[in-house]
């Protein structure tokens, strides 16, 4: 599910209440089936594959700020690139509807941005701290709703402990839907 564009965003996920949405047509959302203090966790992901941690990254978050956060008064004015995947587009478009929808739920949004790297974590310079700082200060202050933004780095020592965990074998597990792979 990871998509590449301008703008920098590779993957974005949106989470209900600890569930994964995965029918993207706000046509079909029903707001009477959410609780008061629903909570809304968003995972948005820039994968960069080398190994140096680019300072870049921040600002491509707050580029991206615009699409998720902008101008709510008219949600057709909004303008993608069209370099932007429509699949971006769809949660982007569902995530902005969801939160006018839910407004009189009082939801518990959480935004995570995660800079996904080949570097090592430890090696973030002063300069990326700083940048991401003063970006994500500025993404909270020009926001639509109360919410709370969040931003980690998930480097090589991460990606390599992932790497290593193992998938229980409780059932079986169907890849591409063409192959049944049994315990």
């Amino acid at each position: 599910m990871i998509h590449k564009m301008i703008g920098g965003i590779d993957g974005i996920y949106i989470f209900i209440d600890n569930l994964l949405v995965n029918d993207f047509s706000v046509d079909n959302f029903n707001p009477k089936t959410i609780s008061k203090n629903v909570e809304i966790f968003v995972h948005i992901f820039q994968i960069k594959n080398q190994d140096k941690i680019q300072e870049m990254v921040p600002l491509k978050f707050q580029q991206f700020g615009h699409y998720l956060f902008g101008d709510m008064s008219d949600e057709n004015s909004l303008v993608f690139p069209d370099s932007m995947a429509d699949n971006i587009k769809e949660r982007v478009h569902f995530f902005r509807n969801l939160t006018v929808r839910l407004a009189s739920k009082f939801p518990k949004v959480t935004i995570k941005f995660h800079h996904v790297t080949r570097a090592n974590e430890s090696s973030v310079s002063s300069g990326y701290n700083d940048k991401s700082k003063a970006v994500f200060d500025m993404l909270e202050k020009d926001t639509f709703t109360p919410l709370t933004l969040e931003h980690d780095i998930i480097g090589n020592n991460t990606l390599y402990s992932l790497a290593e965990k193992t998938i229980p074998k409780s059932g079986s597990l169907i890849f591409n839907n063409m192959v049944d792979c049994k315990n």
